[in-house]
């Protein structure tokens, strides 16, 4: 049996999936890469996701992997987004396509902070959705 897989949100019903929101956090230091994964524990359809960054500077930039846990990045799906030093809510996707994740992939937030001192808190809420549906 292998999770049934869905191509768009229209799909999406309580037989189908429950939503299961989740988060990462940590910290980034100046001048470093910063990895803050989630761990894929259920077969899921994620649909979006919530940065905010507390102490960002202007500079820093952010990307969103999928990674697994032998063959490292498979997927990105943002690459260098510039921070606004002035809010800590960076962005919101929330899309009608899901990607679908099988359990055991890490959703990845990197974190590339500039040299400006500072540590910079990051959190990620990510649009999750339990798949209850398996296919023969």
């Amino acid at each position: 049996m292998v999770a049934k897989r869905f191509i768009h949100i229209d799909q999406f019903n309580s037989d189908a999936v429950q939503f299961a929101g989740a988060s990462a956090t940590g910290d980034a230091a100046e001048n470093a890469n910063t990895s803050v994964d989630y761990t894929c524990t259920f077969d899921l359809c994620i649909t979006g996701a919530v940065l905010l960054v507390k102490d960002g500077k202007f500079g820093d930039k952010c990307c969103l992997q999928v990674v697994h846990p032998t063959y490292g990045v498979i997927n990105e799906f943002a690459t260098d987004w510039a921070i606004a030093s002035d809010v800590q809510k960076q962005f919101e996707l929330n899309l009608n396509y899901p990607a679908n994740l099988p359990t055991g992939l890490k959703l990845r937030l990197l974190y590339k902070a500039t040299a400006e001192a500072g540590t910079r808190k990051v959190a990620v809420n990510y649009l999750n959705h339990k798949v209850l549906q398996q296919e023969a």
